[in-house]
């Protein structure tokens, strides 16, 4: 029975921290153009930085150092193209609620379960802890969708469980957070997951550009803390317009 009540008391505490982040990152505000952002599909403004972008392969379009926020703190590092077939398969975590499984699958386009037709990703480094920005290339309405997805995924996976390859189940949680209105639909959301001891946290910003994705993830390590736990909306501007060619 304690420990019953100690699980409720951790998960409760985890819902209640991500709910706290939930409402500061509401009132964030874009340093850029010092309004506020919209979340989700759409935010009732004008998005730019739409169509299908530019032609080309997924890997032309990733971020170089010239294309970095000029206060960023980034360096460019290795890339990697998907499908890779040399590249082993690593544990893949599964959520217990199907539905939610979209949401661990966006960390990695090569296991997820509707795979991008090819993709690319580039490592920034420079912070204590992992960003990584992809430029994805799916079916005709498959992009589309897949925020559609996603949206519907981040409110009913607020507080569930997933667990590694051979783990046990531990919680999952997820918390929306607001993304910079460009490219035709975005969302963007927070994933804790793991155990008090051994806990992860990611935050994923996705942004549809036609049949193309752009992906932002930062994950967060102990030694970062929070920091780093929120998007960087500059640097997710600065994928989108390298992709479209529009500011």
């Amino acid at each position: 029975m304690a420990t019953g009540i100690a699980r409720r008391t951790r998960t409760t505490a985890v819902v209640g921290g991500m709910a706290l982040l939930s409402v500061l990152l509401v009132g964030c505000e874009d340093s850029i153009t010092g309004g506020k952002e919209g979340a989700g599909g759409g935010s009732g403004q004008q998005p730019f930085g739409g169509g299908k972008g530019a032609k080309g392969d997924p890997t032309s379009f990733l971020l170089t150092a010239k294309d970095l926020p000029s206060d960023s703190g980034l360096a460019v590092g290795p890339t990697t193209t998907y499908p890779d077939p040399a590249r082993a398969p690593g544990p893949k975590a599964a959520a217990q609620d199907p539905q939610c499984q979209v949401l661990l699958d966006m960390l990695d386009p090569g296991q997820a379960a509707l795979p991008p037709a090819k993709a690319a990703s580039v490592d920034l480094t420079g912070k204590p802890y992992q960003v990584t920005s992809l430029v994805e290339e799916y079916a005709p309405g498959q992009a589309q969708q897949l925020v559609a997805t996603l949206t519907s995924a981040i409110a009913a996976c607020h507080d569930t469980k997933s667990r590694a390859a051979d783990g046990s189940w531990e919680y999952l949680g997820t918390v929306s957070f607001m993304t910079p209105t460009v490219g035709d639909g975005r969302v963007g959301y927070g994933l804790r997951w793991g155990s008090s001891r051994s806990e992860k946290k990611a935050s994923v910003a996705v942004v549809q550009v036609g049949d193309r994705l752009v992906v932002v993830i930062t994950r967060v390590n102990d030694q970062a803390g929070e920091a780093g736990s929120t998007p960087d909306l500059a640097l997710i501007r600065a994928q989108v317009k390298k992709l479209t060619g529009k500011d």
